[in-house]
């Protein structure tokens, strides 16, 4: 299975076209900033990033679908990530 990376520059998201059901997905941060990537409505997925090239990881989800996701910091961040 290949890498799948999430990364967060420039207070905005850079996010693969799609993930498999279940893939492991890195979230790498190079803001100085700490940024989360929380599913919203709430539920599927949350986790924090640390500022300054820290990274965490999370499960996507095992059903397919779009799934939004903001930051719990700051509401002008958002994106989406597509599981099929």
């Amino acid at each position: 299975m290949k890498s799948v990376v999430i990364t967060i520059k420039d207070f905005k998201y850079t996010v693969p076209g799609s993930v498999a059901p279940g893939a492991k997905v890195t979230v790498k941060n190079d803001d100085a900033q700490n940024h989360t990537i929380t599913s919203a409505p709430k539920g599927a997925f949350e986790v924090t990033a640390n500022g300054g090239g820290g990274s965490t990881t999370f499960t996507a989800p095992t059903k397919p679908g779009s799934y939004k996701f903001i930051c719990t910091f700051h509401a002008d961040m958002g994106g989406t990530l597509v599981v099929k």
